[in-house]
């Protein structure tokens, strides 16, 4: 490689046209694309987990989602049954060979949900009834 192909940047401020800071894109080649992620430390977001896990209604059912809340930064989980059709979904929930396996949007990585409302990230292949 050419020293003269090498470019410093002139200056710490970020162009004009730089994504926001604080959120991560993905480059298709030709521009950015959002890349959706799940705030997986969230109080909140565990709190939920722990009671939609709790409750037979939702496990029972072996598989719920997790929808954003009526306030900024919470969340609610719901029956698949329940949701409209083009509700904003931030976790699918399915019961999985003794396993709860949550799978986010795009760009999210699978993880495995406990009942207390952890979570950590999912090392094997994801089974096809949590993608469905």
């Amino acid at each position: 490689m050419d020293h003269a192909d090498i470019h410093e940047p002139e200056s710490d401020t970020p162009a004009p046209d730089a994504p926001p800071a604080g959120r991560a894109f993905l480059s298709d080649g030709v521009g950015l694309t959002r890349l959706e992620e799940v705030p997986w430390d969230s109080r909140r977001l565990r709190a939920v987990l722990a009671v939609a896990l709790g409750d037979t209604r939702l496990a029972g059912a072996g598989a719920f989602a997790v929808v954003p809340g009526r306030h900024a930064g919470a969340y609610t989980a719901r029956p698949l049954g329940a949701l409209a059709p083009h509700a904003p979904v931030v976790l699918r929930v399915t019961h999985c060979a003794g396993r709860w396996i949550a799978v986010g949007p795009d760009g999210t990585g699978p993880r495995e949900v406990f009942g207390d409302g952890r979570s950590q990230a999912w090392d094997g292949p994801v089974p096809v009834e949590a993608l469905a």
